[in-house]
């Protein structure tokens, strides 16, 4: 990051992933509990928080394992932030426990669809039309990638979650002349004011499961890195 901080610079931090902060929903997300945990790290001299990546995960859940490079993980989806936007109401979350320690990703993720599905369906039935434009502005702003991953997700969907490359060969294989697939290491930086705590994540890789591999085999743009192995 040379050229982002003076050569004397010295910060301090913590690694702590989204999921591993506390919530009534058994998965931590992007809400009260991440804007308490700035404040902690704030007010105990830290300037980092460090997450894992944020993609949506595929293969055991790992963080690792991202279906997308440029998607959010929907279960990171903050409830309480789906009820102060008025796109839920506050029964909509209630009737269900969760464990403490961990996250039980099976039971989260029907929970949480669900929630995500009803607010969805709330939206689009005239709740909060002011967020309209917004929403239209970001459709059309990330069609890019935004598009071919709506399609991926729900033909990962209709095929039961399989690998694409297990899909049928008419679909695994059809053309797609007008698409364009980029891809880059990524580091983004951001706070929310000079005296919190930064953010920072950097995307190390895409695996081979994810829309932006079978988008690019598809465009005849994947290629094997073999990386040397440590002795």
């Amino acid at each position: 990051m040379t050229g982002v901080f003076a050569p004397e610079y010295r910060g301090a931090g913590m690694l702590l992933h989204v999921t591993s902060l506390p919530s009534q929903y058994g998965i931590g997300d992007i809400g009260p509990a991440a804007f308490r945990w700035i404040d902690r790290l704030s007010d105990a001299g830290q300037t980092w928080w460090q997450a894992l990546p944020l993609g949506p995960t595929g293969y055991a859940n790992s963080p690792y394992q991202a279906l997308s490079s440029f998607a959010g993980n929907w279960l990171l989806i903050s409830p309480d932030s789906l009820i102060e936007d008025g796109l839920l109401r506050a029964t909509d979350c209630e009737g269900r426990s969760f464990p403490a320690d961990f996250v039980g990703y099976e039971a989260v993720t029907a929970f949480k669809r669900l929630l995500v599905e009803t607010a969805w369906g709330n939206f689009r039935q005239g709740a909060r039309p002011d967020l309209r434009p917004a929403h239209e502005q970001f459709c059309s702003a990330q069609a890019h990638w935004l598009d071919d991953y709506a399609l991926f997700r729900a033909l990962k969907t209709r095929y039961k979650g399989a690998y694409y490359l297990e899909w049928p060969a008419e679909r695994r294989d059809a053309e797609a002349p007008q698409r364009s697939a980029r891809y880059w290491i990524r580091e983004s930086v951001f706070s929310t004011s000079t005296s919190s705590p930064h953010s920072s994540q950097m995307k190390l890789y895409i695996p081979p499961q994810s829309g932006n591999v079978d988008l690019a085999r598809q465009c005849g743009q994947t290629r094997v890195i073999s990386l040397p192995s440590k002795n």
